[in-house]
């Protein structure tokens, strides 16, 4: 999203980890039979807090594998699961763990032939989970190179400080509502503005501003999950009625599941959750993000006027510089917009229970390759515009495009737009976003 307000300092560093999921980079290493290669798992530190133990195991999904390459230090190779339909890379020192990784024979005793380390996922609260047919059963194998592929900061100060919404969850509403208000059941409410005349990403004091509590996790075995609850109170931001609010990280190997839940209590009220992560696949210090491919699901957009809100219409891509139907890279086509890319894209197939691919990134330089799937019906692609000098990790600066963001969502401003898909929950009712990033290497 374009560029953000200030923020109000608080005290509170737990809202760090109530709304910065990827911020983290530690990470050990569990050595494998053979030295050259070894089993990336993050482990809690001694008398480290579970909540921030967990996170820091969450953070290694941000530090993806890349096929190790002549003259480097690593032996082994990353393999893509079966699950993500790419041929893995075999490995001429050991034909068997190339047939293994493909769905044939166990693998683990061809993985230590090969001097790699292994772990196989597929664990009981894996199968019962949404995004178990997404992802499927995985046999994981690990290099020992290593990247932290989302932007961020180094300390919970800097996350309070934060005015780019790096990492965060954001809501009651995503995105933007025109002029700061609607009309619902023949009441008329007024919002918070705080992006012009307009409302973005729930207000001065949205979601993304505010403590979320720890409800439960599970920081051991194959599936470790967290998940953070707020209870949001009728009139917060100018919204109506009380709603409880959720979302849970789960890792499944190389795969991080997210889902977003909302009860509503009381009143009818309009629901957009989005996840608000940078994404750099080469790393975050890495540059920018032009030389990325990228295939995005979407047949349409929904135009924008000069302050960024809707027409209502869609318009189709074809032929545009919004068209990423087929994979090509962002430096391609960006030239042909003023700033860059901050657009929402009408999903192909619209809201479904099911997951479905919404977009697909691919860094040729590392060989990375994230998958983003969701039940959502829309897509905001971001490529980090306003992304000034921002003082990151490590005391990297961020530039303009130094990260995307891929914001699976309803569509921008729907409660002004009739014949947008709706984003209203009722009493009883209970909104669910899901999402899955996939992560894989290739070339």
């Amino acid at each position: 999203m374009d560029s953000e307000p200030a923020r109000k300092k608080s005290s509170d560093s737990e809202v760090t980890f109530g709304r910065r999921f990827c911020s983290s980079r530690a990470s050990s290493e569990k050595k494998a039979k053979k030295e050259e290669c070894s089993t990336d798992t993050t482990t809690p530190s001694s008398g480290a807090d579970p909540t921030v133990a967990l996170l820091e195991m969450a953070a290694s999904v941000s530090q993806s594998p890349v096929k190790a390459r002549e003259g480097d230090d690593t032996v082994c190779e990353a393999h893509t699961p079966v699950s993500m339909d790419i041929q893995p890379t075999r490995l001429p020192t050991s034909p068997g763990l190339a047939r293994s990784v493909a769905g044939g024979g166990t693998g683990e005793e061809d993985a230590v032939a090969a001097g790699c380390g292994f772990e196989r996922f597929s664990s009981p609260l894996f199968r019962k989970s949404p995004f178990a047919e997404a992802a499927g059963d995985a046999l994981i194998l690990f290099p020992r190179k290593l990247e932290d592929i989302v932007l961020g900061y180094d300390s919970a100060m800097d996350y309070l400080n934060d005015t780019t919404y790096f990492g965060a969850t954001v809501g009651r509403v995503a995105n933007r509502i025109g002029g700061a208000q609607f009309t619902l059941n023949g009441t008329h409410y007024k919002l918070d503005a705080n992006d012009g005349k307009n409302t973005l990403h729930g207000g001065s004091k949205g979601y993304g501003h505010v403590v979320w509590k720890v409800r439960k996790y599970h920081n051991e075995g194959p599936s470790p999950y967290i998940t953070f609850g707020y209870h949001s109170y009728d009139g917060e931001e100018g919204f109506p009625g009380d709603l409880h609010a959720s979302v849970t990280y789960t890792l499944f190997g190389l795969n991080l599941a997210v889902e977003m839940k909302a009860n509503d209590i009381d009143k009818a009220t309009p629901v957009n959750l989005a996840h608000h992560s940078y994404w750099n696949l080469g790393g975050h210090n890495s540059g920018d993000i032009l030389s990325n491919e990228i295939q995005i699901f979407g047949s349409h957009i929904t135009p924008v006027d000069e302050n960024l809100i809707p027409t209502g219409k869609l318009m189709s891509v074809e032929g545009t510089a919004y068209d990423f139907l087929q994979p090509a890279s962002i430096a391609s086509k960006i030239k042909k917009l003023p700033k860059g890319y901050d657009i929402n894209y009408a999903l192909d197939g619209g809201s479904s229970e099911k997951l479905k691919t919404a977009a697909i990134v691919y860094d040729k330089k590392s060989g990375r390759v994230m998958e983003v799937l969701t039940n959502q019906p829309g897509l905001q692609f971001y490529t980090g515009n306003y992304l000034d000098n921002v003082k990151g990790k490590g005391g990297f600066l961020y530039q303009p495009h130094a990260g995307l963001c891929l914001e699976t969502q309803g569509f921008p401003d729907a409660v002004n737009h009739p014949n947008f898909p709706s984003q209203i929950v009722t009493p009883g009712n209970t909104y669910v976003h899901e999402m899955l990033f996939k992560f894989s290497t290739k070339g």
